[in-house]
């Protein structure tokens, strides 16, 4: 939070890479505006939401490879 303020650039916060939830994104937002008010600082915070509902991720999974759908990335393979 020192060096951001130091440096005057917004803080963002989202779901990929930082948070992992579109609910975390929010914790993490309500307690960064906490530190910010413990440090006398005031922010511009981006808030990035990329969540998506499980079904719709379930059926473009299931409708197979395609323009607007998904595959899974994962190949199984060993572990080691």
């Amino acid at each position: 939070m020192l060096a951001r303020a130091e440096a005057g650039v917004p803080l963002v916060i989202g779901t990929a890479g930082t948070c992992g939830a579109d609910a975390t994104v929010d914790w993490m937002f309500d307690i960064t505006a906490e530190i910010a008010a413990e440090l006398g600082q005031s922010l511009r915070i981006a808030r990035l939401y990329s969540g998506q509902p499980a079904g719709r991720v379930i059926a473009a999974l299931k409708d197979g490879p395609g323009p607007n759908r998904c595959r899974s990335r994962w190949k199984p393979g060993p572990m080691w």
